[in-house]
Parts: structure tokens; sequence; C-alpha cells
């Protein structure tokens, strides 16, 4: 079978070079159909499908406050309601609040100051998500600023915060990769820390990618007048108990909140929501992801029309080459093998040229969506994209190729030679079949064709939905502030950002 087999395969491959034309427009289509499918499903598999950088992510939620009684409008909680719903519930084994800001920060050594990125996490936090440290150790509540908080409502305590935790790009960009940056001064916006561990390179933050992790004590904020119940500024993670659903712990997390709000009602207006980690991370990528799918899937059920018509019309100008061969004994099999083996041949080779199309658009991609995917999605393709792309291409040259197979195995050798007399090289039940194929063929690619266009016109409605304000000729300007004095420093991190209409000569 093995010896036969790679006969087949010998002599599709000199069918098909024998045809350069044709051979080269159908790779050239394959590669088309496979090569949208590759790049769109590498990165929706990185998105939707790939593990998160966090241990056991399948137990980790996130809770928001919904703004005005819309639990689809997602925002930050009060420090207070962080407190009271992370000392009242029973469904988790630890919670954990941060900064739903990454801020601006400035770090200065030999070289000179530089913009980094920093924000305000509960110490508690790389626990709660599972995420050990490469180098040093993770923070201690000894680390934690006492009752500062970037969007606090201007509550601050003392200065006590001198530990931070840097990324693994910040050891690398800011420290030069320095194995002995465990322990080693930092000077971030006039403050000088102590660097007390390296986070893994994989890692990313809940809410994106920062440089610097301080410590922060939320429940001197909590207990702020003002701060405490009327400032929104945290995210809030926690990790369920072993057995315990999301729905169970999202209806606990529910009953707190009714109870919240009989004991605050002046003070909590929001509604919560409960998501897991993945899906506030993902957020609203996943229906454009799904659309750019179903689109490529369309463009590849095109091509694989197009061709299947194409196969078919050579398999109807070798009936008489098929009846002969079964005429002296050749098998209907091998002969439907041999077609699918040309079909099969096609679909590789045309998803090797779709792979590379695949590589080179999701190098152009790479500045154009990084910042509308998730902070962990990799624009690259993986070994299971790439597996998945060739078994698509093979799935698609057995699909194109199914047609003129069904056809060989219904030829009547007797009737076909009857038929193909020396002076009629195309009968007309030869051309009947040929009108009804290009008929059908028209018929499917249009339909196909029009659903991905209003695939297409959709995801275009998606990405240009009215903001509700006009922003023509409006720019927006940030401000970064120096610290004044070495207290009141984090300040500084702070962006200031104001809106502004250009003079118009």
């Amino acid at each position: 079978m093995l010896s036969s087999l790679l006969q087949d395969i010998r002599y599709a491959a000199r069918r098909l070079a024998a045809s350069p034309g044709f051979t080269a427009a159908a790779i050239v289509t394959i590669a088309l159909g496979v090569g949208a499918n590759a790049a769109i499903f590498g990165v929706a598999k990185s998105v939707l499908l790939d593990a998160l950088p966090y241990a056991e992510a399948d137990r980790l939620v996130r809770i928001y406050g919904g703004l005005r009684d819309d639990a689809r409008q997602r925002g930050p909680l009060t420090a207070g309601a962080v407190t009271d719903i992370a000392a009242r519930q029973q469904s988790f084994t630890r919670m954990s609040a941060f900064a739903t800001s990454v801020g601006d920060a400035v770090y200065g050594d030999e070289d000179g100051p530089r913009v980094a990125k920093a924000t305000w996490v509960e110490p508690s936090l790389f626990e709660t998500l599972g995420v050990a440290p490469t180098q040093g150790r993770t923070l201690r509540p000894e680390d934690a600023m006492s009752g500062f908080g970037p969007l606090s409502g201007g509550a601050q305590g003392d200065d006590t915060a001198t530990s931070v935790m840097i990324s693994h790009a910040a050891w690398r960009r800011l420290f030069l990769g320095d194995p002995a940056v465990v322990g080693r001064e930092a000077v971030v916006s006039g403050l000088t820390r102590t660097v007390v561990g390296v986070l893994p390179e994989s890692f990313i933050g809940p809410v994106g990618e920062a440089d610097f992790y301080f410590a922060v004590d939320v429940a001197p904020v909590a207990a702020h007048a003002i701060a405490g119940r009327r400032s929104g500024w945290l995210g809030l993670v926690g990790r369920l108990k072993p057995g315990v659903s999301e729905a169970a712990a999202a209806s606990e997390i529910a009953t707190i909140w009714a109870q919240l709000k009989r004991e605050y009602p002046e003070e909590i207006t929001q509604v919560l929501d409960v998501v897991p980690m993945r899906e506030a991370l993902v957020g609203d990528t996943r229906t454009p992801l799904v659309v750019l799918l179903a689109s490529a899937g369309l463009v590849l059920l095109v091509a694989c029309a197009n061709l299947a018509g194409v196969q078919l019309s050579r398999a109807l100008s070798r009936r008489r080459e098929f009846a002969v061969r079964i005429a002296l004994g050749a098998g209907r099999t091998r002969i439907v093998r041999q077609v699918l083996s040309e079909s099969a041949l096609l679909g590789l080779a045309g998803g090797l040229a779709g792979l590379l199309l695949a590589v080179l658009a999701l190098t152009a991609l790479q500045g154009l969506a990084s910042s509308s995917l998730p902070s962990y999605a990799e624009l690259s393709l993986d070994g299971g994209a790439i597996l998945a792309a060739a078994l698509i291409a093979l799935a698609a040259g057995f699909a194109f190729g199914a047609a003129p197979a069904l056809a060989i195995a219904a030829t009547d050798p007797q009737a076909t030679l009857r038929e193909e007399t020396r002076g009629a090289s195309e009968t007309r039940r030869s051309r009947t079949l040929r009108g009804v194929l290009v008929a059908c063929q028209l018929a499917l690619c249009i339909s196909l064709l029009a659903g991905a266009g209003l695939l297409g016109r959709s995801l275009w409605a998606m990405s240009s939905a009215p903001l509700g304000f006009a922003t023509d000729g409006v720019l927006t300007a940030t401000v970064r502030l120096p610290p004044r004095d070495r207290k009141h420093g984090p300040r500084s991190m702070t962006r200031s950002s104001s809106v502004y209409e250009p003079c118009r000569a």
C-alpha cells in the first residue's frame, strides 16, 4: 500500500509539473485561503485558547463595579468595597486588589532620567495569581505604603514603601539584565527604592504591563471619609476555592453587595459583575476575532469552490483516459486515490506558501494590532497554529478534490467510450455537465462572497462605532509633573491630561 501511495504521489507531481500555469494558480489560491486562516487562527488561539500566564487560571475571577447601574459598563471599585467583600466572602482562598491604571514614573540612574511605567498592588496579588518571581521574593505587607493610592481622592499616609518589584522587561531594559539586581537601590520618581524581586518574562499584570510594582495598604484608604466609598480606583481579583463554581461565587458576591447597599445606601450606587479572568483580559476582543475567523473561513471556502470547479473540469476532460484504464482492469479506488493525491499535494504546497504569507502578515500587523489585543497575546505562529494550518491545507485539498473523485467513481466506461468518438472530443452530456458546474460554482462563490462582505461590514461597524462626541480636530496632551519634594514624590506618577481644540488658520 505504501509503495502504491508513493507511486500515486510521484504521478501526481508529474501531472502538476506538466501544467505549471494551473499548478501556480491553484497554489496561490490555496495560499491566500490558508494564509488568512493561519494568521487569524494564530492570533485567536493565543488570545482565546492558550493558557494564561497564571497558575490554575481557570480558578481566577475578576470583580468589577458596574457604572450607571449597568453591569456591562465595567468600572473600578472603592477601597471600602474591596475590604468589605474580602472580609465577608467564603468562596475564595484569597482576594487581592490592584490599581486599575498604570501610570508614568521617572527612573533615574547614571544615564539620566527615563520614563517608565508603574502601578500599585496589594502585596498578596502575586500569590493570588499564582506567580513566583524568577529572582528574589514577592512583596510583603511590610513593604506597603500606608494609605497611599494614586486615585484615592487625595488620601495619603506616610511614605513607608521602600521596596519595589520589577518586570522582566524592566530588568532587561533599565537594569541591563544585572544578575545581582535583587537588593539594588533604584531611584523612582525621586524616591530611593530597593528591588526585592524580578517577575517572570511571561507575567502580565491584570491591567497591562508595568515596569515597577509598588505595594499599597488599602485598609487606611477604606477608613477615609471621602476616599473610602466614593473614589473608585481599584480592581479586585480572587482565586476560587476548590470545588466552588463561578456561579456560586457570583451569587455570594451579589448577596454581600446587597448587604453593603443597605449599610451604605448613599455611597454605594454600583452593581457588581463577576467574570472569569480570561474574559476580563480579553474584553471586547472576542467578537472581532470570531468575525475575522468566520470571514477567513468563507475566503477558504471560496477558494475551495473555485478549485473544485477547475479540478472537476480537468477530470471531465480526462474521462476517456479514465474509461480506458477502467476497461483495462484498473480499480476505481486506485484512480480516485490518484486524483485525491493530486489535490492533496496541491493543498500541502498551498499550505506551505500560506504559512509564509501568514508569517509576513503577522509581522506587518505587529505594530497595528498589538494595541487592540490583550497584552498577553502573541502575534506569531506556534506549533499548534502550524499544525492547524497543515490540517486545514490538507482538508482543503481533499475538499476540492472530492468532486472530481466522485465523478470518476460514477463513470460508466462503456458509455463513455461509445460517446467519446474520434470526431467528438466533448459530448453533449459533458457540455451540459460543465454548464451546470459553472452555474453552481458562480452561485456558491457569490453567496460566500456576500457572506464575507457582510462579516467585513460588521467588523468595520464595530471598529468605527461613534464615540458619542466629535473627535475631529481634537487632541489630547499629557503633562508629566516632576516631584517637588521627596516625601510626596510618588504624586508625579499621576498623569494630568487635558483636551483642547487646536487653532485653525
